[in-house]
């Protein structure tokens, strides 16, 4: 998505139209698990509808039995230089829609308004998602109830949660995209023929050097989608290597 932005706002084709990944990682909305559960998790798939609904009631979580945890708290970071707040705003206005890909100026005019009732619970603009999670560690439930973050930074948040309770990985049921870490070359007068030589043997070193052990040493999934992701990416760490199942598609800057 970066990619395609460059290239709009520079009017030049600098960035491929696709580029190979270096690792992924899902963008997800992480929860404290006993709210979750509030909301049917892990029965019951969760979305952006639910956070609407959340986002919109007086009540907050009474309105689901739990009165205890307050009013709803959402999180995420700038998207005009965050990738995880960028893909979350985009998947909200897609989640508005109905829409998987295609997304047109039209369609960003008739979500506005749902769109804007998710954005008004959100009590927190952090600079980044690592920033978001060392303030849950230090505030818990107090700080947020929910956080749109990458998977990646959620496993780390389990692994070194201390005593606080886990994160759940809630794949929005209306779809969400991969953050696919991409190795871009970019195609500009002042990059070299040599350059361009040793970014593709670099990019060839990375490929055949990490696999989905060392991908997951870190919190990521390999970038071939067909691998199975290790551990610790596993459900005692709050995420289901099986999702996300409806992924959404990078829309065109220019529509």
């Amino acid at each position: 998505m970066w990619g395609g932005l460059l290239n709009f706002a520079a009017d030049q084709p600098y960035a491929p139209e696709s580029s190979p990944s270096i690792v992924r990682t899902p963008l997800v909305i992480a929860m404290w698990e006993p709210m979750a559960k509030a909301l049917g998790h892990p029965k019951r798939k969760l979305g952006f509808a639910d956070i609407l609904k959340l986002a919109r009631s007086n009540q907050g979580w009474a309105a689901f039995g739990r009165p205890e945890f307050g009013q709803f708290k959402l999180v995420h970071t700038n998207p005009d230089f965050s990738t995880s707040g960028l893909l979350s705003v985009v998947a909200e206005y897609y989640s508005s829609t109905g829409k998987q890909e295609g997304l047109q100026t039209a369609d960003i005019k008739a979500a506005r308004t749902q769109v804007k009732d998710i954005e008004r619970s959100i009590v927190h603009y952090g600079d980044t998602t690592l920033f978001i999670s060392d303030e849950l560690r230090k505030r818990g439930p107090g700080y947020a109830s929910a956080v749109a973050m990458e998977e990646a930074t959620l496993v780390d948040f389990n692994l070194r949660r201390g005593s606080r309770d886990k994160l759940v990985a809630i794949y929005p049921s209306e779809g969400t995209f991969y953050s696919d870490n991409p190795y871009i070359t970019l195609d500009a007068p002042w990059v070299t023929g040599a350059q361009k030589a040793g970014a593709a043997s670099l990019q060839k070193f990375l490929a055949e050097e990490i696999d989905a052990g060392m991908a997951a040493r870190y919190g990521f999934r390999p970038a071939d989608l067909d691998l199975k992701p290790a551990d610790p990416l596993n459900a005692a760490n709050g995420v289901d290597p099986k999702q996300p199942r409806r992924v959404l598609g990078v829309p065109n800057p220019r529509c």
